[in-house]
């Protein structure tokens, strides 16, 4: 499921980027449920493998498990989306932290 973006232009991204591969669980804030796949994080955003589309400017709220140091710490956090890409296993999705 190791999906590259297509973008090769500079950086721009203000954080760096942690890769994470984690299951996912989303929530449209006040609608149901789905998961996915993480891809990576920073302080300031999340991207993630989604099966549906998700359109700028939904808030959602995520919950995972960030890996360290051999355990699994819950996150849980609201975020709004800022992008998504179509890929072969579905929707590349870009959040930025809200809170």
């Amino acid at each position: 499921m190791e999906q590259e973006s297509q973008y090769r232009g500079p950086e721009r991204r203000r954080a760096h980027r942690k890769r994470i591969i984690t299951a996912v669980e989303y929530s449209i804030l006040g609608n149901p449920q789905g998961s996915g796949i993480s891809k990576d994080l920073s302080e300031r955003g999340f991207c993630f493998l989604l099966e549906q589309y998700m359109p700028t400017g939904v808030i959602l709220k995520i919950k995972f498990n960030l890996p360290q140091d051999g355990e699994q710490i819950p996150i849980e956090a609201v975020g709004k989306v800022v992008w998504s890409e179509k890929t072969e296993g579905g929707y590349l999705t870009g959040l930025q932290f809200l809170t």
